[in-house]
């Protein structure tokens, strides 16, 4: 792993692997002036600056500099996290500005750092130095423990074991919720009380979930959720994909990035249903401060392309050669790379009836270099380069559902 910024070294000279070589780093999350490293075996590494306390190291670093004037130390190589999470198995982190929440294997939740509007979900507005674990994420029932969570700049977010949605600090400007009255506690968001929460994200003034589409005719009836953003459900010891829908909200979000679309509002202060995503499978999603990106399966409903025109080989990217239009070929639906299907390895005899991935932009997708999922009703096939039609190249799919939760 390279690190840019203040810390700048290779895989090989990380602390962690130094205490064990086959402990490598499986997440990272950054704030404004510190980042974060949780490992294969659970343990979390800081560096940066912790003026809030954000490094959890159980010091903000102030010094004085001269003449009255502090600064704060910069800690330049990774350092392990202790505090309450000392021995803990941690699954999952997540960075806001100045503050960190975490969760390990038994749903126990931790903060640190920053608390101001009460982020940190702790009841009080002192800034937390060492990792402290969250009173209503820590009873005997198993049920009421955190399942996974996220940070946004001055919120803090929670989803429990019966995938509830619950947030605590500022995340509106006017009401409940906002400066004048932060959540200091998590509490539920009435509006979507009723979803059950397959993956949550927040932004600069965005706040995001994914949840199971209600209006799904073929959803099962007693889904058992997977822990990966549990885009497949249990029904009779049968695994199935089930439709999703995406929600957002968000006051004063004035960049259009909630996605409601030309002519919709830009700001909402209540969840509402992501229409322009009604059909796509979204399963995970980026929020930053004035733009969203999103990761969806392919497969589902076709949105606009950008850009509109992709630069590409005009001839078989393996033999480099054009044998005429006796003989297929196939392009990437991603990249527009063409290629002969009899150079494909193994060759293809047809165009297939899928969508169609070519090694380059598989191996991206997957850096184990498995195909990413194909769908289960494909709208559309593969693109033959020489306009060659097959089946499901006039099917239509069928338009999103439009009910919110």
């Amino acid at each position: 792993m390279v690190v840019c910024g203040l810390l700048e070294q290779t895989t090989s000279g990380s602390p962690w692997l130094k205490a064990d070589p086959a402990d490598k780093a499986i997440k990272v999350g950054a704030g404004l002036t510190f980042s974060l490293v949780l490992t294969e075996s659970g343990k979390v590494y800081s560096f940066g600056s912790g003026d809030k306390g954000q490094l959890g190291n159980g010091r903000t670093g102030e010094y004085i500099i001269t003449g009255g004037k502090t600064g704060f130390e910069i800690v330049s190589e990774p350092i392990l996290v202790k505090g309450a999470i000392d021995g803990k198995k941690i699954v999952d982190i997540s960075c806001g500005q100045q503050h960190t929440i975490a969760i390990d294997t038994d749903g126990y939740v931790y903060v640190w750092g920053f608390n101001g509007y009460g982020r940190l979900g702790l009841g009080h507005p002192k800034d937390v130095m060492l990792p402290t674990i969250v009173p209503q994420f820590s009873g005997e029932n198993e049920i009421t423990r955190g399942l996974f969570v996220a940070a946004g700049p001055t919120n803090s977010v929670v989803v429990d074991r019966q995938r509830m949605y619950q947030m605590a600090g500022k995340w509106k400007n006017s009401g409940e919720g906002s400066t004048g009255q932060p959540y200091t506690t998590f509490r539920f968001i009435p509006d979507i009380m009723s979803c059950k929460m397959l993956h949550v994200s927040s932004g600069g003034v965005t706040h995001w979930c994914i949840t199971p589409d209600d209006e799904d005719e073929n959803a099962p009836s007693s889904p058992v959720f997977s822990r990966t953003p549990g885009l497949v459900a249990q029904d009779g010891g049968q695994l199935k994909k089930i439709k999703v829908m995406t929600v957002a909200w968000g006051q004063n979000a004035h960049n259009g990035e909630l996605g409601f679309g030309e002519g919709q509002p830009k700001s909402a202060t209540k969840p509402q249903r992501v229409r322009p995503l009604d059909g796509v499978d979204v399963f995970n999603i980026a929020a930053g401060q004035n733009t969203t990106f999103f990761l969806a399966s392919p497969g589902g409903a076709e949105l606009p392309r950008h850009p509109e025109e992709v630069d590409h080989p005009e001839l078989c990217v393996v033999c480099n050669k054009d044998l005429g239009d006796d003989v297929l070929e196939l392009e990437c639906e991603k990249c527009d790379s063409p290629y002969h299907l009899k150079c494909l390895t193994p060759p293809l005899k047809e165009v297939p009836e899928d969508e169609w991935f070519c090694p380059v932009c598989v191996a991206e997708v997957d850096g184990d270099g498995h195909k990413p999922p194909a769908p289960e009703k494909p709208s559309k096939g593969g693109k033959s380069a020489n306009g060659k039609k097959r089946k499901g190249d006039d099917e239509d799919s069928e338009p999103g559902k439009s009910t919110f939760c």
